[in-house]
């Protein structure tokens, strides 16, 4: 009988211990796709500084 029980609680920890390695690695990609993001919007907020310093700069070019 003891064999029973000993058998259901290791399928258990077998079962939280896949999922906590899933969460885990889950988590993981998930941090490194926040970052790749991150540099893409600051990529992308340093590109429209430049277009709006360049599109001003030509509307002062311009206008004299």
């Amino acid at each position: 009988m003891w064999v029973g029980y000993s058998f259901f609680i290791l399928l258990i920890a077998a079962i939280l211990y896949r999922n906590s390695r899933q969460k885990s690695r889950s988590v993981n990609v998930f941090k490194q796709a926040l970052i790749k993001l991150e540099a893409t919007q600051s990529q992308l907020i340093a590109q429209k500084s430049a277009l709006n310093k360049a599109k001003n700069s030509k509307s002062v070019f311009w206008r004299t």
